[in-house]
């Protein structure tokens, strides 16, 4: 599996995983895999479907929020309120979207108590 690359205590990305790495993602404390990548995309790659049974099967929350070529404001919005729902489910609080330049969503956080 590819190393995870932290971004801040809370978040952490990677390349492709596969079905077989979500336990050790799992057990390394990730709670929840967010998975942008969309069916087909690539030969041999695994499916949504897959990575998700992988997912729930080791206790891991899954979101499959797919974005294909240049995410646009939309799908931002769209993975913005997913993750801030997913924030406020695990009790986090002051979770908010920071906008870019252009007035679109980009990154959505949360405070743990």
């Amino acid at each position: 599996m590819q190393q995870p690359t932290q971004i801040n205590d809370f978040l952490s990305v990677a390349g492709q995983i596969s079905k077989d790495d979500i336990a050790a993602i799992a057990q390394a404390g990730f709670a929840v895999i967010i998975n942008n990548r969309p069916d087909g995309e690539q030969p041999g790659q695994p499916t949504n479907a897959e990575i998700e049974a992988a997912a729930r099967g080791a206790g891991a929350d899954y979101l499959f929020l797919p974005v294909v070529g240049r995410p646009t404001p939309e799908q931002a919005k769209t993975q913005a309120a997913a993750v801030a729902h997913e924030l406020v489910a695990r009790g986090f609080v002051s979770v908010r979207s920071h906008r870019d330049l252009g007035g679109h969503e980009r990154v959505t956080e949360g405070q743990w108590p």
